[in-house]
């Protein structure tokens, strides 16, 4: 059976006992219903993970014991930041959680022309506490041991590339299939209505490659996730 893994913050050695946080607590009393003796795997996102057993637990609090740790590599070789345009309501969840799943290393919320959201910045750092969840669910379930960087929402005339930078844009003649993939990558995709004329020309005065996804029209929660898995395959992670 498939041991349940949880995310901790917290430095993992063999012998020390953790009381788990309490989102980790809540889940595994209330959602796994565990018991005393019930065995887990615990991650610090870092990628060292534990092997561990609960010793107590009450209505609020787990506590474990650490039997032995470990290192894992379930990473990807290419290293892949995902510049993200800030879709509406839960498909940004989505892409985020399907984004980790997939195995990138970064991602960064991007506003750009055609953002059809308006946050202050209360509602912003609720967003980014939301999406640091997501993120780390997502690791979670697919067994990931290093968690991906979340970075605050950045404005498009902000950005400038630093390594080979690819932009998913429709009309382009090149096909994402054809590229030659370095280490490491940014990849930005635009949100629902895609980037406007002249953030294109500004991304590609920065010598980014326009790429396409073929003769299809993606939806901008599609088009990321499509990219990301080609890249992937390219890099001969798949």
């Amino acid at each position: 059976m498939r041991l349940s893994r949880i995310y901790q913050n917290t430095g993992l050695q063999t012998g020390v006992t953790v009381t788990l946080d309490q989102r980790a607590s809540h889940y595994l009393l209330h959602v796994l219903r565990v018991k005393v003796g019930y065995a887990l795997i615990l991650f610090d996102g870092l990628g060292r993970s534990a092997h561990v057993n609960i010793q107590a637990c009450n209505r609020k609090d787990v506590v474990v014991t650490v039997s032995d740790c470990f290192e894992e590599n379930v990473e990807s070789p290419l290293k892949i930041h995902l510049y993200q345009g800030v879709c509406r309501g839960e498909k940004m969840d989505f892409v985020i959680q399907k984004a980790v799943e997939l195995g990138v290393t970064a991602i960064t919320p991007l506003l750009t022309e055609r953002c059809q959201l308006s946050l202050d910045d209360k509602r912003r750092e609720n967003r980014l506490e939301h999406w640091q969840q997501v993120i780390i669910s997502a690791c979670e379930q697919s067994g990931r041991s290093m968690l991906p960087t979340l970075n605050n929402f950045m404005n498009f005339s902000d950005y400038k590339n630093s390594q080979q930078a690819l932009v998913l844009h429709p009309d382009s003649s090149q096909k994402l299939s054809a590229c030659q993939i370095k280490k490491s990558c940014d990849l930005l995709i635009g949100p629902e209505g895609g980037f406007a004329d002249v953030e294109i020309d500004h991304l590609l005065a920065q010598h980014l490659i326009s790429v396409s996804l073929g003769a299809r029209t993606l939806r901008s929660e599609t088009a990321g996730l499509a990219a990301i898995a080609v890249l992937q395959s390219l890099a001969g992670d798949f």
